[in-house]
């Protein structure tokens, strides 16, 4: 132990007439608005504090009758300069002090502005929602729970307003109360809501190209494996396969055990004018799949150069493939900014990892283009599927997974 960790710590003076500054004092306070935060800052650090920062929190107090959020605000005095002589200690000037003091008063009128606005901002969405929810007519049993789960799905709220008035004024009592009656209703509504596209080319001279894009870790190199074995799709076509992912590790032994399995010849593109000489070399076969490396949507370097390859394949048919889980506002930012590549069709993937369909519509209805599969799963080849609109709106009435559509 340091024998001289005792002994009464002695503060040397500073020179005379040498300047030294106090240490700054910050405090953390909660409180239920801003108005109150800045009286509690006022009584406890004085006028001469500053606020550095301002934020709500979510009002973890369970004992509370009250869901608003509080606020958080981080205050300081500042450091004050003082000059030391042997006799004194002079006191900061007047003005500084002032300075400091108009400084707080206009910082907490701004923050109690902006308070007071969040206020009448929350107040009137809370007197909206209460006047929409009661201008609704009253809902028969099983027609809320459908509206609910609709709702919760994903799907956009007006548009489950228009499909569930639709199914008050059409359906009659007796129907109101079936079960069946109300799902058949509800899924036929939703069905013209989802496009689908034929998924056979018809017989042609020159080899039907289909290119698979989209952003990385969605499954596109799974789905093409489930592409070129499932028997129920592609049946009896002669196919090739072209792989431009040379990025990700493992991608092309992926495809090279699989090409292996369904005896289908596999070639590497490792730049534009290799897709070229490949489609060429197969120009004899029915089918050529393109795969291509997972492109970030807000990369444009990368979606440039998928740009390059595509312009040099000219496929007939790009398949734009996004997870079913993926939450809608990046589904429409991954849709709009892939619209530069052109992509024709959505292959949507892993359904098996969500209810939430909703958002496939939603982005049906933002960009529309008509799907072409759904993928579920790991499986190879059987978790695939041909998109039939039918069939998802049932999924999706009765909140489903992966197609399973049974009562």
């Amino acid at each position: 132990m340091d024998p001289d960790m005792n002994k009464p710590q002695i503060m040397e003076e500073p020179p005379q007439g040498s300047a030294t500054t106090a240490p700054i004092r910050m405090k953390k306070f909660v409180a239920s608005s801003m108005k109150e935060a800045m009286r509690q800052i006022k009584k406890e650090m004085g006028d001469d504090a500053i606020i550095l920062k301002s934020q709500q929190i979510p009002n973890s107090d369970v004992f509370s009758f009250s869901n608003r959020n509080k606020v958080e605000v981080l205050a300081a005095t500042e450091p004050i300069e003082m000059k030391s002589t042997s006799a004194e200690i002079e006191a900061p000037s007047g003005n500084k002090s002032g300075d400091r003091r108009q400084r707080l008063n206009t910082e907490w009128e701004m923050e109690v502005v902006k308070e007071e606005i969040r206020t009448i901002r929350s107040t009137l969405e809370e007197i909206s929602n209460k006047i929409k929810y009661e201008s609704m007519p009253s809902l028969p049993q099983h027609l809320m729970m459908f509206y609910q789960s609709l709702v919760g799905s994903g799907l956009d709220e007006r548009l489950v307003l228009d499909i569930v008035g639709k199914a008050l004024a059409n359906l009659s009592g007796e129907q109101l109360s079936d079960r069946r009656a109300i799902v058949n209703f509800l899924s036929t509504e939703i069905a013209p809501l989802i496009p689908t596209a034929p998924f056979l080319p018809a017989p042609a001279a020159e080899p039907h190209v289909v290119a698979l894009v989209g952003p990385t870790g969605v499954g596109k190199t799974t789905t093409l494996s489930k592409l070129l074995t499932n028997q129920h799709i592609y049946r009896n076509r002669r196919m090739a396969v072209i792989s431009a992912d040379t990025y990700r590790i493992g991608a092309i032994e992926q495809l090279k055990r699989v090409a292996g399995i369904a005896h289908v010849p596999l070639v590497i593109a490792y730049k534009p004018s290799q897709m070229i000489k490949a489609i060429q070399k197969h120009h004899d076969k029915d089918v050529i799949f393109i795969d291509t490396a997972g492109r970030s949507q807000n990369n444009r370097h990368h979606l440039l150069n998928l740009q390059e390859f595509m312009n040099a394949a000219k496929p007939d048919e790009i398949h734009l493939v996004i997870s079913a889980s993926t939450r809608f506002e990046d589904m429409r930012d991954i849709a709009d900014r892939f619209a530069d590549v052109p992509f024709h069709r959505y292959i949507f993937t892993k359904l098996d990892e969500t209810t939430g369909y909703g958002n496939v519509v939603n982005l049906l209805r933002h960009r529309s283009k008509p799907l072409s599969f759904l993928a579920f799963g790991q499986k190879v080849p059987e978790e695939i599927r041909m998109a039939k609109s039918s069939e998802i709106a049932r999924m999706m009435v009765l909140g489903k997974r992966y197609g399973n559509v049974e009562d």
